[in-house]
């Protein structure tokens, strides 16, 4: 008899559990260093793109703040170039200049300074009169630099350096290349105070001719701040703003490197030609000789061609520990599945080998000669088939023992005959046996050997019953090894398919995250807007009725007109009165000349706050250059005005001498009154016209304003809708790799029993 350790290590269940389980560790174990690998590389890449995507976030932010100022120096310089018109050019002093200057800068608070630089004689050609006056040097040219210090007190001076190479760029830069310049970073003396700036100048060009620059000066040194307070990658990685020539204008956590070149920051900048590839304009990803994630992200400034980058730094080793944590987490996520699938699969080997086991126990029973054990053959499997017919055996067993029994007699006459029977029932019992233990121990390939001769003998009937059984178990069992090799195929893919939804749809949540980040910004620009544009539509209303009333004042002069020459016997107070009507329409042409001035004011106000809306702000811009041409017509048609009422007042004159010529001075009169209210109605109309503009295009920026809105609810909607998706794509990859798992152990189970011989 064997011992019983080596009995427990031959029995099925331990055989099963040992080489699945075994087969089992060895595909978890290739997995993990599979999904290592893959999850190191995809853990360099996600680094590498969130990287870019920070890059591109803060340089947007950048390109944002300098583009306000650059676009309203582009307006300020385009409106300046209308004063050498040859057709219908801006009138326009010195002192209204400055006072737009002032303005501009009162209400725009982040604005550092607002100036203009004229060439000599280019302006007025009246630069003697200014020799030295504030706002002016010994030269006389017009230059006017308004600035604010910490306090908010404003002032104006006179730019210094602005005929020297390098100190004086700000005024160089847009002459010689006939186009738009960031200048910067530099520190310029403002109210007697050192302060970091930059300058988005603009050329003042009519017809190809250079006159002059104007520009907005922006203070830099909250930029430092704003790169103390970057935070990513556990605060481990850096951020560093280069200007064009190489200048570092603000480092995260480095506030003495500010001004300094980027050698300071990068002592092998000039071996590796960082400089060229920022004034390139390249976009630079990639690891640096000590491991380091470097981003150089560049930022283009409206019409100029002198970038500025984003440098964005991430330790190697950062980058390593996040993917290491992934895979970790992905180790003891693959350890615990492993033993509770080595669990399962010791309970399922022993639900194969139980029925086995009690077979094989039966066996033994009655090849040691006790043939009163009963096999249990209540199963329908293969199992219970085989108990069914160890059942039939031992109850053919017992019928022919009580038939030795009852031939006793009859044996004893033919005792050689019962011995050679007696031998031939143990040897076929004895083949039997082992043919049932090679069934047990997997192999479904063996056949026992049956004497044709001796069909319906009751051991023939049994063997050929083994036969059939192991035939049947022959053919479910491919089948189940087939159908779990279809199982095991189709859950590594389901598993490979989900684990890349899953990685994608991370990176998809990160991007949405960004670009929701963009909306919110674009929201809060496009409400500014709206309020910019409301405050120009109800302006636009309130010349509209200054207009009316001074179409009104003009009928009431028509309508007076009328009465005098309608009371002609009293031509002498009828005269009087004519006088004063006209005098009357001097004060409302005075005033309409005013509202002239104003709106042209106004008008020059509003084209640089629509530089400053960008896109949006095209259309107000045209309104706003149609609007200052209305002004100057108004003001052309109330010189006309007054020519005409100067000529009534000689004509009155010549009335008051000569009666009989007073009637036809009169006759003039109402001619002239009629063609100064149709002139003056033709002018209260046209700035209605721009007032309903006006009014529209307030109602326009409001409509953006709301769709700008919707689609910020629109990317949160989608945020959430990706978060869900990732949680649901989360839960399908378990799953999935529990179906993997579990279709592995039914392989391996499988594998124990022989199909074909050898």
């Amino acid at each position: 008899m064997k011992p019983a350790s080596f009995t427990r290590f031959q029995s099925v269940q331990l055989k099963i559990a040992f080489w699945a389980g075994l087969c089992l560790f060895l595909a978890a174990t290739i997995m993990i260093a599979y999904a290592a690998l893959s999850l190191q590389r995809t853990g360099v890449a996600a680094a590498r793109e969130r990287a870019v995507a920070i890059a591109e976030s803060r340089a947007a932010f950048i390109d944002a703040e300098i583009e306000v100022p650059l676009d309203t120096a582009r307006t300020l310089a385009q409106t300046l170039s209308a004063v050498k018109r040859e057709e219908a050019p801006l009138k326009m002093t010195r002192e209204q200049a400055n006072s737009v200057f002032q303005e501009l800068l009162v209400d725009n608070p982040d604005f550092l300074g607002v100036f203009t630089l004229w060439e000599p004689d280019a302006f007025d050609g009246r630069d003697s009169r200014y020799v030295n006056a504030p706002g002016h040097d010994e030269t006389g040219r017009f230059m006017a630099y308004w600035n604010r210090n910490r306090e908010g007190q404003i002032q104006v001076e006179t730019p210094m350096d602005y005929a020297v190479e390098g100190a004086g760029n700000y005024y160089q830069c847009p002459k010689q290349e006939q186009n738009e310049c960031v200048v910067g970073p530099y520190r310029y003396p403002v109210q007697g105070e050192e302060v970091l700036m930059s300058s988005q100048v603009a050329p003042i060009i009519h017809n190809g001719v250079f006159y002059g620059v104007g520009g907005v000066d922006l203070r830099l040194d909250y930029l430092q701040a704003w790169a103390d307070e970057f935070d990513a990658y556990d605060g481990s990685a850096t951020l560093a703003l280069i200007s064009y020539d190489g200048t570092l204008v603000a480092v995260s956590g480095r506030p003495d490197l500010i001004g300094q070149p980027l050698t300071a920051l990068h002592e092998r900048a000039a071996e590796e030609g960082i400089l060229g590839r920022i004034q390139r304009g390249d976009r630079v990803v990639e690891f640096n000789v000590t491991g380091d994630l470097e981003v150089y992200m560049p930022i283009e400034f409206g019409r100029t061609r002198m970038p500025w980058c984003m440098n964005i730094k991430v330790p190697g080793e950062q980058i390593s520990a996040e993917a290491m944590k992934l895979v970790w987490q992905l180790v003891g996520i693959s350890v615990v599945l492993t033993l509770v699938a080595l669990v399962v699969l010791w309970f399922i080997a022993g639900q194969i080998a139980r029925p086995i086991k009690k077979i094989t126990a039966v066996a033994q029973e009655v090849a040691a000669g006790n043939l009163d054990v009963e096999a249990d053959g209540r199963s329908k499997d293969e199992m219970g088939v085989l108990a069914r017919s160890f059942a039939q055996m031992i109850g053919n067993l017992r019928q022919m023992i009580e038939n030795e029994r009852t031939a006793r007699e009859e044996a004893a006459r033919n005792a050689g005959d019962l011995q050679s029977s007696k031998t031939r029932i143990e040897t076929t019992v004895t083949d039997y046996l082992g043919f049932v233990e090679q069934v047990a121990g997997g192999n479904l390939t063996a056949r026992l050997s049956l004497d044709q001769r001796r069909n319906g003998d009751a051991l023939v009937t049994l063997g050929q019953n083994l036969n059939e059984m192991a035939e049947s178990l022959l053919a479910i069992t491919g089948q189940v090894q087939q159908a779990s090799v279809r199982v095991a195929s189709a859950a590594a893919e389901i598993l490979a398919a989900t684990t890349e939804q899953a990685s994608s749809a991370a990176q998809q949540s990160s991007a949405i995250t960004q670009a929701t980040t963009t909306v919110e910004e674009v929201r809060t620009i496009a409400q500014q807007t709206a309020q910019q544009a409301g405050q120009a539509s109800r302006d636009s209303q309130s010349m509209l009725q200054v207009a009316r009333r001074g179409t009104k004042a003009v009928e009431d002069t028509v309508s007076g007109m009328g009465r005098i020459r309608q009371r002609v016997e009293g031509i002498a107070q009828t005269i009087l009165a004519l006088s004063e009507q006209t005098q009357a329409i001097g004060t409302i042409t005075i005033t309409v000349s005013e509202l002239a001035d104003q709106s042209n004011m106004l008008a020059l106000n509003a084209a640089i706050e629509a530089a400053r809306a960008g896109e949006q702000g095209k259309s107000f811009a045209v309104v706003a250059q149609q609007v200052r041409e209305l002004a100057e017509r108004s003001k052309a048609a109330t010189v006309q005005v007054q020519e005409i009422l100067e000529e009534i007042q000689r004509s009155t004159n010549a009335a008051v001498m000569v009666t009989e010529e007073g009637t036809k001075g009169v006759e003039e009169g109402v001619k002239l009154s009629g063609e100064a209210g149709q002139v003056i109605h033709q002018i209260a109309m046209e700035i209605e016209a721009g007032a309903q503009s006006n009014t529209q295009i307030a109602a326009a920026a409001h409509q953006q304003m709301t769709g700008i809105e919707q689609i910020g609810q629109a990317m949160r909607a989608i945020q959430q809708a990706t978060t869900q998706s990732l949680a649901s794509t989360r839960q399908a990859e378990r799953a999935a790799r529990d179906l993997h798992t579990l279709a592995q152990s039914l392989q391996q189970t499988i594998a124990m029993y022989r199909l074909q011989e050898g």
